[in-house]
């Protein structure tokens, strides 16, 4: 007798075998996605939104937005290359509600704006972005395990530089200048490890339970 395969055990094998889907690169400014927000509205998990200078008649170059990132979204990459993002004066300029996994903020020059970014989720890294000014709590926060805060310049401002509260965070080769508080905050923090960094000008250079 010859085995009988059913369409539903094909359909099944064809889904078990079927190619991932491929992450996709969202450019800004593009007539597809002229704002970051647009970019966020239609991004998947995995996805790269890559941000060049604003080109919007009057903007100077400058974003002035608001971003918050659904928990539904994770392994996002914003990638910038030194790109101004100014948050105004009463938001922050960008927050992951949580948990958003795996995330990168990379290549921003972030002003005004309460927090600058503030994330909620493992993994996630913040890399080569400056932060001026932020008004207000802390001006880089992660709430997870294993971040990674590198080669970010914080200037002046209200609160702490960076915060971590979470296990396994590495903050490496940091420069926080003249901060209203603690340079890095890592009270909440366990087995942090912190090289290569600096902090002048603040209340305190690095607050922590606990450091290897």
């Amino acid at each position: 007798m010859k085995p009988h395969i059913s369409a539903l055990s094909i359909l099944t094998i064809s889904a078990l075998f079927a190619p991932a889907a491929e992450a996709d690169i969202l450019k800004v400014p593009s007539a597809t996605f002229p704002t970051i927000a647009s970019a966020v509205a239609a991004a998947h998990s995995g996805d790269t939104i890559q941000i060049g200078p604003n080109n919007a008649v009057g903007s100077g170059g400058t974003y002035f937005e608001n971003i918050v990132v659904p928990n539904t979204l994770t392994g996002l990459h914003f990638k910038g290359a030194n790109v101004a993002w100014d948050g105004g004066a009463n938001d922050n300029n960008l927050t992951f509600t949580g948990p958003n996994d795996g995330v990168t903020v990379e290549g921003f020059a972030f002003t005004n704006g309460l927090s600058h970014v503030v994330i909620t989720g493992n993994d996630a890294t913040i890399t080569r972005c400056q932060s001026i000014r932020s008004r207000n709590a802390a001006a880089l926060q992660i709430t997870g395990n294993f971040a990674k805060v590198t080669n970010v310049h914080v200037e002046g401002g209200v609160g702490d530089g960076i915060r971590i509260s979470g296990t396994d965070a590495t903050i490496d080769q940091c420069v926080i200048d003249g901060r209203t508080g603690p340079g890095v905050d890592l009270l909440a923090a366990d087995r942090a490890s912190v090289s290569k960094c600096k902090s002048s000008g603040c209340d305190v250079g690095i607050l922590a339970a606990e450091m290897i």
